[in-house]
C-alpha cells in the first residue's frame, strides 16, 4: 500500500503500526507536507515529525513538486510513477541522517534547514495569497444554487440530475480558469487525457469541498483564512487519488477524499463521457 500522509498523522502510534506491519507499506510525502514541517521552528519539528518515519526511510515515498506536477501531461499507464521524485526517495535515508546531525548541532546543516524554513514560510504565504482567487470563484459558484439545491445538500437527498450537470460544468470551468491562469501550463490536456490531470482532481476536491462547506452552513459563515487553508490541504486529497488512499486524522479530509473518488467514478463513466465530452472541449 502507498498512501499519502498528512503530517498530523506523523507522529502518531498507528504510523508506526502501518509501517511495522508490511515492509510494502509506503508513506508518500508530497510538497506541501514538507513544506508545513519546515515552516515553522524546523529543526525542532524534523526531530519531532520525523522519528517514526526515519525508523522506516525506505518505505518512504517523495514526490516531485507540484508546480512541475502540473506542468505535465500524466498518462494512465504511467500513474502515478510519473509522480515521484526518485532522487529524493533514493535519497530519503541519507536525509534522515543529515536532519539528525543538523538537530544535535552540525552548525552547517543546521544553517541550510533554517534556509529551507525561511522559504517554506514564504512558499505557503503564496499559496494562501493565490487559494484566496480560488476561495472567491467557489463563492460565485455558491450564489447560482436555488434554494431547492441548497435543500437538498443540507438534507443529504439525492441530487437532482440538473444540478449533478451543474456541477460538473462548475468544476470544468474551475478546471479551465487554472490551465489559463497557470505560469507552468503550456496547453491544456485533451479531453480523454483530463481526468489523469492534477489540475482536474484539485478542481474536483474543492469543489467538493465548497459543497460541504455549504452544506454545513454556508460559505459566509467560515473565516477566510479557514478558506484558505482548507483550499491548500486539498492537495492531501487530490495526491491521494493518484495512490492507495490517505492518512489523515482530519474527519472532513477524510470524508471529502472519500468523495472526490466517488466523483472521478462517476466522471470515468462512458455515458458521461458522451454526453459532456463535445460541449467541454473549447
Amino acid at each position: 500500500m502507498k498512501k499519502v500522509i498528512d503530517i498530523n498523522y506523523l507522529q502518531k502510534p498507528v504510523l508506526e503500526d502501518y509501517l511495522a506491519k508490511n515492509r510494502d507499506n509506503y508513506v508518500v510525502f508530497t510538497d506541501f507536507a514538507c513544506m508545513e514541517i519546515y515552516k515553522c521552528n524546523a529543526l525542532k519539528n524534523l526531530a519531532c515529525k520525523l522519528k517514526i518515519v526515519s525508523q522506516y526511510p525506505d518505505q518512504v515515498i517523495v514526490l516531485k513538486g507540484t508546480r512541475e506536477i502540473v506542468s505535465l501531461t500524466l498518462a494512465p499507464n504511467k500513474l502515478p510513477q510519473s509522480l515521484i521524485d526518485n532522487a529524493q526517495t533514493i535519497g530519503f535515508p541519507e536525509f534522515c541522517n543529515q536532519t539528525k546531525s543538523a538537530c544535535e548541532g552540525n552548525n552547517l546543516l543546521s544553517k541550510e534547514v533554517r534556509l529551507k524554513e525561511s522559504y517554506a514560510s514564504h512558499y505557503l504565504e503564496e499559496q494562501m495569497i493565490s487559494h484566496q482567487l480560488i476561495v472567491n470563484a467557489i463563492k460565485g459558484f455558491a450564489k447560482s444554487y436555488g434554494p431547492s439545491y441548497l435543500r437538498a445538500l443540507r438534507t443529504g437527498k439525492k441530487l437532482p440530475p440538473d444540478m449533478q450537470e451543474k456541477i460538473t460544468e462548475h468544476i470544468y470551468l474551475i478546471t479551465l480558469n487554472f490551465f489559463k491562469g497557470h505560469p507552468d501550463v503550456q496547453a491544456q490536456p485533451e479531453f480523454d487525457s483530463l481526468k489523469n490531470s492534477y489540475v482536474f482532481r484539485y478542481s474536483v476536491s474543492i469543489y467538493l469541498l465548497s459543497l460541504r462547506w455549504i452544506k454545513d452552513g454556508g460559505i459566509e459563515q467560515v473565516s477566510a483564512k479557514k478558506l484558505r487553508n482548507d483550499a491548500v490541504d486539498m492537495s492531501y486529497v487530490t495526491y491521494a487519488t493518484y495512490f492507495d488512499g490517505l492518512l489523515s486524522l482530519d474527519k472532513k479530509l477524510n470524508a471529502i477524499y472519500r468523495d472526490t473518488l466517488n466523483y472521478l467514478h462517476y466522471f470515468n463513466s462512458p455515458q458521461l463521457i458522451q454526453e459532456i465530452g463535445p460541449s467541454f472541449v473549447p
